[in-house]
């Protein structure tokens, strides 16, 4: 719900960056990868995920910017998913070069509040 969201929000703005969960071979210059790295299963229909968002772009400047874009689309979620009911950006956006290609990349995480109850897959 995360990723089509985001897609349909850059999509909108005729952004060309694509987001995913994996990265494709060959990866895309500009791509955003969005991945669970934890948080509570508050109740029985409140998930609480923590994400961490990962920016790739061309130059340093470019992936920033595309990194500071994808944190303000992700706390205007709720309202656009349904089951997202709170988006808040934890930490970032913050310089962290890819250590595989050492290509620009910045990364931040965010915390969702999701209604369990209208999660789709």
């Amino acid at each position: 719900m995360v990723v089509s969201g985001l897609n349909a929000a850059l999509t909108a703005r005729s952004d060309t960056a694509r987001v995913s969960t994996r990265i494709p071979n060959p990866r895309p210059s500009r791509l955003v990868r969005v991945r669970r790295r934890g948080g509570p299963l508050s109740s029985v229909v409140v998930d609480v995920p923590l994400l961490l968002i990962e920016c790739w772009d061309e130059d340093e400047v470019d992936a920033g910017d595309l990194a500071r874009l994808v944190n303000g689309l992700i706390v205007a979620l709720p309202g656009s998913v349904d089951a997202i009911a709170s988006a808040e950006i934890l930490s970032g956006p913050s310089n962290d070069p890819d250590p595989d290609s050492t290509s620009p990349r910045y990364t931040s995480t965010a915390q969702l509040w999701v209604s369990a109850a209208k999660e789709s897959t």
